[in-house]
């Protein structure tokens, strides 16, 4: 998820404080039931620390992150660890009393957080903006309130058409209260701009660590083209669009990285003999796996969620120097000097063999990788804080 990419880069040169709760934005399902009880879990083991806390925790928090609380670390050059706090509060956006207690509670872990750490006017950097978020920072003597937009997230089809009224009014609420907005998309920053003059672009990137990746010298021709997805394989990705393109190039290898949303029916793909699902992979092993595709894919389905998405796996595509076809989406339309875009199934089939044949050109990999490398979380971060010490300095009206 980007939050944690762009929490681990600034907690090099900052204290930062994550504050890692979920159910707070859509109704929890069966599905739901292992991260609860791993959230519980991490819960009552963190109680062994003093208030909950932990250091050095940074890793993966699998919660939402209703507010960091970001403040400059005095000491360096040792990078500040990342503090985790995990409030046990009800997994549930649907009660409004059970909105206020949930608040409540964290409103307090954070005002104590800033009183056991003696901090003086945090930043607060939220990406959820929701009521339990405003509930919990409410009260809080901070110095700014960044609110990072990674998606439309009210449209998210896995958010009930019950909350999305809820949730857009409190989305309009942050975008035209916080001090700073960053948008992971163009139609987001446009959208954002209009209500707040401190609006700024900054799309999704990709970990350093795709510049590790290795291609062999040549592809054999006995071996089978291998075209590859990374991602969830879940609401977002059109089934239909996969299995249309597989049956349509029998002679390619599909291979499919992440987790399968239980919810949704991938049956037909696993009864097709060139498609392999391999399931959730550790993101520090997609640099290996990358270096084994021969192209890489994306078939989204467009819809009012994903029109406002930027997909983060393109610019880990293009930073390990694979070639690329997605279908038509607006922010990847700007990128269309590096990547491959198509309209349907049948022209995603066709642009898959003009792209493995580019596999092996040297001049077309290191154009991808050029894009790629501008799309690092690396530089990223460091335009963030650019824009967050000139607020701090005064530098923009906030």
């Amino acid at each position: 998820m980007p939050c944690h990419h762009v929490v681990e880069r600034l907690a090099k040169r900052h204290r930062v404080f994550y504050i890692d709760n979920f159910g707070g934005i859509r109704d929890l399902t069966w599905s739901d039931c292992g991260r609860a009880f791993r959230k519980l879990r991490g819960v009552i083991g963190h109680k062994a620390h003093k208030g909950g806390v932990s250091e050095n925790d940074v890793g993966r928090p699998e919660g939402s992150d209703p507010g960091e609380a970001l403040h400059p670390s005095p000491h360096a050059p040792r990078p500040a660890p990342v503090t985790v706090d995990r409030p046990l509060i009800v997994p549930t956006p649907r009660t409004r009393m059970l909105q206020v207690l949930n608040g409540a509670i964290l409103n307090r872990r954070i005002k104590r957080l800033v009183r056991a750490y003696g901090i003086e006017k945090p930043i607060i950097w939220t990406r959820l903006p929701i009521e339990l978020v405003w509930r919990a920072i409410e009260g809080v003597d901070r110095s700014l309130l960044l609110y990072q937009m990674i998606d439309k997230f009210p449209e998210h089809p896995k958010i009930a058409q019950g909350l999305r009224e809820r949730h857009g009014y409190w989305e309009r609420w942050f975008s035209e209260n916080a001090d700073i907005v960053f948008a992971s998309a163009r139609g987001l920053w446009k959208e954002k701009k209009a209500v707040n003059p401190q609006s700024y672009f900054f799309p999704n990137g990709a970990s350093e660590i795709f510049r590790k990746t290795t291609v062999p010298s040549g592809r054999s021709e006995s071996r089978r083209p291998v075209v590859g997805f990374a991602g969830a394989v879940g609401t977002s990705l059109d089934i239909d669009w996969v299995g249309e393109i597989a049956r349509r190039r029998p002679h390619y290898d599909f291979v499919l990285l992440g987790s399968v949303d239980p919810e949704v029916d991938v049956s037909f793909l696993l009864d097709l003999p060139n498609v392999r699902l391999e399931g959730r992979v550790e993101h520090e092993s997609l640099p290996d796996w990358f270096g084994k595709f021969d192209a890489a894919f994306m078939a989204y389905r467009y819809n009012e969620y994903q029109r406002y998405t930027f997909p983060s796996k393109m610019a880990e595509y293009l930073l390990a120097g694979l070639p690329v076809v997605s279908n038509r989406l607006p922010e990847v339309e700007p990128y269309g000097n590096v990547v491959h875009v198509v309209d349907s199934p049948e022209e995603m089939a066709e642009a898959l063999d003009r792209a493995i044949g580019e596999r092996h050109d040297e001049e077309t990999a290191s154009a991808r990788r050029s894009v790629g490398d501008s799309l690092s979380w690396e530089r990223i971060v460091a335009g963030m804080e650019r824009v967050i010490d000139e607020a701090e300095a005064g530098g923009i009206e906030t």
